[in-house]
């Protein structure tokens, strides 16, 4: 799998923004509780000097309310979904997709091969461990050939190299160095997008006339000019207001029948109809 599931539900970055929040301090608390930080709290105690294992304790103590909140069962569970596991199985076809070297495997006969050793092989094995350990991959493939498909480079097989290093290949291989290409032109499309978007509302602020009455009405862009006395006389003619005394609604000759539906429904002119009751 390329992708991991916190990164795609944003669950890393996250963590990152509670870090750096005003609300994360580094207080003493209590020992957050379960087995696993009672595990992790004695490992650390034995391998870090005294003065490391409290500095590090706190900080994991503090940190384990924040840990929850941004991984929370249903953003794993989506994320999870998204990676390619379907609650009841792993979704093989979904989390190959993502494969760059899969994708291009002709004939498609082939490709249809390797999906069925994962489900025949991979799916099990990760069904009855939790997880794909490395050495189920040279069991597997052991006396295959031409499994390693990357290209243009010397020195040992990528099988051979330790797992970082494998990672560091694939990282670097041409086409995944294409595709960060594109997200990252992609990026940078949206964030323009948004200036462009930015300059255009601050192109029409600066249109406006220093004072303005807009119409009521959601969606309405229509607007009229005034600034003096003369102008907002004039130009108010052509609008209709609410009958309410202090209502603020305004309609434009295109909502002329909004204002009345509004009238039908405003307090202030329902409370003013009262007074002339009583």
């Amino acid at each position: 799998m390329t992708e991991s599931m916190n990164d795609l539900k944003f669950g890393h970055s996250g963590l990152h923004a509670a870090i750096a929040s005003s609300e994360f301090k580094c207080e003493q608390r209590g020992d957050p509780p379960g087995a696993l930080y009672a595990a992790a709290k004695k490992y650390l105690s034995k391998h870090l000097a005294p003065a490391s294992f409290k500095t590090f304790w706190k900080l994991i103590s503090a940190f384990e309310p924040f840990v929850l909140r941004a991984m929370n069962p249903q953003m794993l569970l989506s994320a999870a979904k998204l990676a390619g596991f379907n609650g009841e199985g792993i979704d093989t076809r979904r989390i190959m997709s993502h494969n760059l070297e899969f994708v291009q495997i002709q004939p498609r006969a082939k490709a249809e091969e390797v999906l069925a050793l994962i489900d025949t092989v991979f799916e099990p094995y990760w069904e009855r461990y939790g997880l794909i350990h490395e050495n189920i991959f040279g069991e597997i493939f052991d006396g295959e050939a031409n499994i390693d498909t990357l290209s243009n480079r010397a020195g040992k097989p990528l099988n051979d190299m330790a797992t970082n290093r494998q990672r560091f290949m694939l990282d670097n291989h041409e086409s995944w160095k294409a595709v960060l290409e594109r997200r990252a032109l992609a990026e940078e499309y949206a964030k323009e997008e948004v200036r462009r978007k930015q300059r255009e509302r601050e192109a029409a602020d600066a249109a406006k006339p220093a004072k303005s009455r807009e119409c009521s009405v959601l969606g309405c862009a229509c607007l009229i000019d005034i600034t003096t006395a003369a102008l907002k006389r004039v130009n108010e003619n052509t609008w209709r207001k609410c009958s309410g005394k202090g209502c603020a609604t305004w309609g434009c000759p295109a909502h002329f029948g909004d204002v009345i539906a509004h009238e039908a429904i405003c307090r202030r002119v329902v409370l003013a109809a009262d007074d002339v009751v009583v």
